[in-house]
Order: C-alpha cells, then sequence, then structure tokens
C-alpha cells in the first residue's frame, strides 16, 4: 500500500508539473528530494521569484564611497546602489530596487554576484552575463529592465574610480 502512495505522489506531481509550466523540448529535467521533476526553466522561475520576493543585500548602507540612483523611463523602474570598496575591491554593497520582477531580481543576483569581487571583473560584466543569470532570452525592452542594476553599479564604480 505504502509503494502505491508513494508512486501515485509521484505521478500526480510530474503531471501537475509538466502541464502547469511550459517547457521547450530540449530542456534538462532533475529530480529535487522528493522525485519531483523539475525543468531547468521552472528553476530558473523560482530563483527570479525567490529574489524578487527576498531581495538580497537590499539595506541601505550608511558608510559608502558610492550611491547612485538608475531609472528606466520607459516603465518606471528604479535602482539605488550604495558601493562601499576598499581598494579595487567591492567589500558591500546595498540595492534598493523597485519595479518588475526581472530588474528588482536581476538587481538582487548581481549584488550577490559582484561582492568581494575586483573592480576590473565588475566592468567586464555585461549583457550575456546577465541573460545568464535569467535564464531565458529577454527582449529588448525585458533586456533593459534586467541590464538596469549592472549600468547602475558600473556607473557607480566609474565615479568611484574617478575620485
Amino acid at each position: 500500500m505504502m509503494q502505491y502512495c508513494k508512486l501515485k505522489f509521484l505521478l500526480i506531481n510530474f503531471y501537475f508539473f509538466s502541464n502547469i509550466f511550459y517547457s521547450k523540448k530540449n530542456v534538462d529535467f532533475f529530480s529535487n528530494n522528493y522525485g519531483i521533476l523539475i525543468s531547468m526553466k521552472n528553476l530558473y522561475h523560482m530563483v527570479l521569484t525567490d529574489h524578487f520576493r527576498n531581495p538580497r543585500n537590499s539595506k541601505p548602507l550608511s558608510e559608502h564611497n558610492v550611491a547612485l540612483t538608475n531609472v528606466n523611463p520607459l516603465c518606471g523602474d528604479m535602482v539605488n546602489i550604495q558601493i562601499k570598496c576598499d581598494g579595487d575591491t567591492i567589500t558591500n554593497i546595498g540595492i534598493q530596487a523597485n519595479g518588475c520582477v526581472i530588474s528588482v531580481a536581476v538587481a538582487s543576483l548581481l549584488s550577490e554576484l559582484v561582492l568581494h569581487k575586483q573592480i576590473h571583473e565588475v566592468n567586464a560584466l555585461d549583457a550575456g552575463i546577465v541573460q545568464k543569470l535569467v535564464g531565458m532570452d529577454l527582449g529588448p525592452t525585458r533586456l533593459k529592465c534586467a541590464l538596469l542594476g549592472l549600468k547602475a553599479i558600473q556607473e557607480g564604480i566609474k565615479t568611484y574610480k574617478k575620485s
């Protein structure tokens, strides 16, 4: 009886996840601890949702070398950043983002990515890295939302280097 219930549970979950979440033909699937198959596209969706609901490094920094606000005039998304640098290393970052899921989640992901990195490494980041973080192809409008945080960080670094 126990094996039958476990099998039924797995089949119901597989049916649920495979029918609700659309996935492309050649998407890899993996199994989580409960034996539920999850597509990589769905995993990226869960990561973005988590970063949107619980943004990392979102507290404003009282001690910082750089503070900058960047706004996307097309949609109204806004990113405020504060960066604390020690020499050529980013030692702390605060990002407050308001807007769509893509802009807030990517700003949060970027704050984790650039923390404790060298300035030249952060300046080397581009749209390709952002699209890899998002895990899907973005159109030109959504790409502007995704790049908002990166542009703010890189502009802040340029301001820091000039001073």
